[in-house]
């Protein structure tokens, strides 16, 4: 069976590999990644019912073409696809042709201002839906605005609750995060003063014993210094002693 439905997030992608467009695809999630771009040749998923894009520090779409869904997405592709093939100097040759296949693919209700918006004028480009962050904007598409019945300022409110919900949910994170490295860090310092108390323990038991031995070391030296004067003392009383036998003897000779 062919592949429906594809689930990429939190993969530190930051770019959408272009074989995806290849592929049928009904539902497509690549959320929590660092996607700045999707390829303009996505458009041709012409199955794609879901995509889920939120928590990609998206500018191609902007965050107020994301927000009113994906069919909005899809013709924000084409056009920029003609822009595309335009700088390639091929399809379309002047800005009523690029209009005329716009407003073709736009429904019959896509009122001028909507049409306005998506083709990037300057004087209604940013006077709308710029509260979102591109570094995080926070929004997720199934067939949008026009499918659900939302009202795009209803739909606006709720990502931006939804974009400070989780970025205070992000801030106690980091809190607590913060407080987990300072007990680690504590942990470790109290650690490292306990091996050095121990250490310096250890060194002053060391030296404890040597100062010991090297005691004893002399002493040793003192007792056999002592006992060979001892003996030196005992040889020279038994050779005087000897020499008085000697010399008593030759006396008692010469008197006979």
């Amino acid at each position: 069976s062919a592949l429906r439905s594809l689930n990429l997030r939190r993969n530190f992608l930051v770019e959408l590999p272009i074989e995806i467009s290849r592929v049928q695809l009904y539902r497509l999630d690549f959320s929590n990644n660092r996607i700045e771009k999707i390829p303009a040749v996505f458009r041709k998923i012409e199955t794609l019912q879901q995509l889920i894009l939120d928590h990609n520090p998206l500018s191609s779409p902007p965050a107020h073409i994301c927000i009113k869904g994906r069919q909005h997405i899809m013709k924000y592709l084409q056009i920029e696809a003609i822009k595309e093939d335009r700088k390639r100097g091929h399809l379309i040759n002047s800005d009523s042709d690029g209009k005329r296949f716009v407003r073709k693919s736009l429904p019959p209700q896509q009122s001028s201002e909507e049409f306005k918006n998506l083709l990037g004028t300057p004087e209604v480009k940013w006077k709308r839906h710029t509260v979102l962050s591109t570094t995080d904007s926070g929004y997720s598409t199934g067939d949008g605005s026009e499918r659900n019945g939302w009202h795009s300022g209803e739909e606006l409110k709720r990502q931006t609750a939804e974009y400070e919900r989780k970025k205070k949910q992000a801030e106690f994170i980091r809190v607590q995060q913060e407080e987990e490295e300072d007990r680690e860090k504590e942990e470790r310092r109290m650690a490292a003063v306990k091996l050095q108390e121990e250490q310096k323990l250890l060194l002053g038991r060391q030296e404890e014993q040597r100062k010991l031995e090297e005691l004893k070391l002399k002493q040793e030296e003192v007792r056999l210094k002592e006992e060979e004067e001892t003996w030196k003392r005992e040889e020279e009383i038994k050779r005087l002693k000897e020499t008085v036998i000697v010399l008593g003897g030759g006396e008692l000779q010469h008197t006979e």
